[in-house]
């Protein structure tokens, strides 16, 4: 599988978030199939190299999916490559915090997909 075109990438994203927001398990993983061979993720920046669907795709999704909504604030591609600001917002027992995470995928010749992540400190959502 080549590395998927600039085109390509931003209409990935496009599904990223709206499969993800909309809880499409399906939808999404369709998404990361059509761009991608296999995974890896340094999440965050700075940790061991995770590796492989299950760990970078599909148990991410299961452990946040269903308390997490992920808006995109900015997405630039370029030359195979993405960076992306997400407004990230995680509810627990009704109670919301919010954090921004920013992350970089690199798509690859072969098919793969690098990931590093990063993000800031949580803080509890006001109503101001």
């Amino acid at each position: 599988m080549p590395a998927a075109s600039d085109d390509e990438i931003r209409q990935f994203f496009e599904r990223y978030f709206t499969t993800w927001n909309s809880h499409d398990k399906d939808g999404f993983l369709d998404a990361w199939h059509a761009v991608a061979s296999d995974v890896c993720a340094e999440d965050p920046e700075g940790r061991l190299l995770r590796s492989g669907w299950e760990e970078c795709v599909t148990a991410p999704w299961d452990l946040m999916n269903a308390s997490v909504k992920m808006t995109p604030e900015a997405v630039l591609v370029r030359a195979h490559e993405a960076a992306i600001v997400i407004h990230v917002e995680v509810t627990i027992d009704e109670h919301a915090v919010v954090s921004r995470s920013t992350e970089t995928f690199r798509f690859h010749e072969d098919g793969r997909v690098v990931i590093r992540t990063s993000w800031e400190s949580p803080r509890e959502q006001s109503d101001d």
